[in-house]
C-alpha cells in the first residue's frame, strides 16, 4: 500500500500541527500527514493447570488469530468484557455454536450495553450467567 515502515522507539510526538511529528530513539524526528499508534494487548489468562497445558492444543487467547481452525464447531469463551463479546461475535460468524462463560449475571457484564445487545441478539451465541471455570477438560 506504499506505507514507509520505520522501527525504533517512539520517546516524543507533536501532533500540535500539520505535518505531524514522531521522535524516534530520543534523537530523530519524523514526519507524517498521519501516524497509526499500535499498542498492542495481553491475553487475560485464567490462571489454571489445564489451561496453560492445553494452550495452543484447543485452548487460544486470540479468536481472530484461531478462529478458523474452529469452524462449525461448538466453541467456549470466558469473558465479559467488550473484547470477550467482539470475539464472541466475530466466532458466531464462522462456528456453528459459542458458549459465553459469564463470573457475574447480566447486569455484572463490564461489556458497554450496545455490545451485550449485540451478543444478547445472535441467535448461536448462548450466555451462562453466574458460572465459574475451574478446568478445562480438552
Amino acid at each position: 500500500m506504499g506505507a514507509d515502515t520505520r522501527y525504533g522507539l517512539v520517546t516524543a510526538v507533536d501532533f500540535t500541527r500539520h505535518p505531524l511529528k514522531v521522535q524516534i530513539d530520543e534523537e530523530k524526528w519524523l514526519t507524517a500527514s498521519s501516524v497509526i499508534i499500535c499498542t498492542g494487548a495481553s491475553a487475560k489468562w485464567l490462571g489454571i493447570e489445564s489451561e496453560q497445558r492445553l494452550n495452543g492444543y484447543g485452548v487460544s487467547a486470540c479468536a481472530v488469530c484461531d478462529g478458523f481452525f474452529f469452524q462449525g464447531k461448538d466453541v467456549a469463551i470466558v469473558g465479559a468484557g467488550d473484547t470477550a463479546c467482539e470475539e464472541a461475535i466475530y466466532l458466531s460468524k464462522i462456528c456453528s455454536m459459542v458458549h459465553m462463560i459469564v463470573r457475574k449475571d447480566e447486569v455484572g457484564m463490564k461489556a458497554s450495553k450496545i455490545m451485550v445487545s449485540h451478543v444478547l441478539a445472535i441467535p448461536n451465541i448462548e450466555i451462562y450467567f453466574n458460572c465459574e471455570t475451574n478446568e478445562i477438560l480438552g
